[in-house]
């Protein structure tokens, strides 16, 4: 059985595993008789099952296909707010018809909008009426306005090239670059209100990467190593970590074997123990070719090492053969 239930208002789960809402869609085959969930615009696939074999948060099974997609829809699709899933419950009003499946939207034209409503109609002289303005008034009023405007020029010119003020019309590239958005805004002078503060870029509550670190070497190392006695080339040791989030590991490295039909073999292991599913391991036809590699995964850490990751990297050969790693990149991210 396949268990999708919602989560928080930014993912929901899928046999208990967190997943982003609004970066998968459903693709069912066409009798709809079973169901898969793909990354939006591609064909990556996440899981697919059996529509008999889907159930919702309390283990019930879907009676049929759109009650599957009426239960899953705030996973899938974004609410017009953001933030999540959602959709709009309904739209009612004037100039609204159709089915609830299929709304149709219409709008008044310009001779069915009411006169009382200052909004100017088809009649013109009605509209200029209703604003208090005379029809053969018009060109008289405009044409003295000509006057103020003409003069009102000057101070428009004298606004623009103001180089006295805080607002100017004259920043530079590099005055714009030199600023930072304000985290207090004394409003003292203005209302007398005091102080107010205003929100920054909080990168753990928009989801991003964090506690960025990493380690490398690029010194060159031969080993005669066979699996599972390897050798250790690289370590990264993090403390302080936080035993209740995931972090990302990415790995890359340069290696070569001296012997054709041989496997280079690498393991990264988290105080001591692979975290790997298996080794990985790289076949050379060519001796004198290197390999470029990158591995990346998540990790969950093991709360038995008090808030310390310890991630090394293993290497050596499935059978006799001399082993060379020319350089390895261990970096570690947090995931909030």
């Amino acid at each position: 059985m396949v268990k999708i239930e919602a989560n928080t208002d930014r993912s929901f789960l899928i046999n208990g595993i967190p997943y982003q809402k609004g970066q998968y869609e459903i693709s069912p085959l066409s009798d709809e008789t079973q169901i898969k969930i793909v990354r939006v615009g591609s064909d990556t696939l996440l899981t697919k099952a059996a529509l008999v074999d889907w159930v919702d948060a309390g283990d019930s099974p879907f009676a049929d296909f759109a009650a599957f997609v009426l239960y899953t829809e705030p996973f899938f699709f974004r609410s017009v707010a953001g933030g999540g899933g959602g959709s709009v419950n309904s739209v009612t009003g004037d100039g609204v018809s159709g089915t609830a499946t299929d709304v149709i939207l219409t709008f008044p034209t310009s001779n069915e909008v009411d006169n009382d409503s200052l909004i100017p109609g088809a009649n013109v002289t009605i509209a200029l009426n209703e604003l208090g303005v005379a029809t053969s008034d018009n060109a008289t009023d405009i044409g003295n306005n000509t006057t103020a405007i003409g003069t009102n020029t000057s101070d428009i010119s004298t606004l623009q090239t103001n180089n006295t003020g805080v607002n100017t019309g004259d920043e530079t590239t590099l005055s714009i670059q030199t600023k930072r958005p304000l985290k207090t805004v004394n409003l003292q002078s203005l209302e007398g209100v005091g102080n107010i503060t205003i929100s920054g870029f909080d990168p753990a509550a928009e989801g991003v990467l964090t506690d960025y670190i990493d380690s490398q070497n690029n010194n060159q190392q031969t080993t005669n190593a066979v699996f599972p006695n390897l050798t250790t080339y690289l370590t990264l040791v993090s403390t302080g970590i936080d035993i209740s989030s995931d972090y990302r590991f990415e790995l890359s490295f340069s290696i070569s074997i001296n012997t054709t039909n041989r496997n280079a073999v690498v393991d990264i292991k988290d105080f001591g123990v692979s975290i790997l599913p298996q080794v990985y391991s790289v076949e050379f036809k060519d001796i004198t070719s290197r390999k470029w590699v990158t591995i990346g995964g998540r990790i969950t850490p093991n709360p038995l090492g008090a808030g310390q990751i310890q991630l090394q990297l293993d290497f050596g050969s499935d059978q006799a053969a001399t082993t060379t790693m020319y350089f390895a990149n261990i970096s570690l991210q947090k995931i909030n």
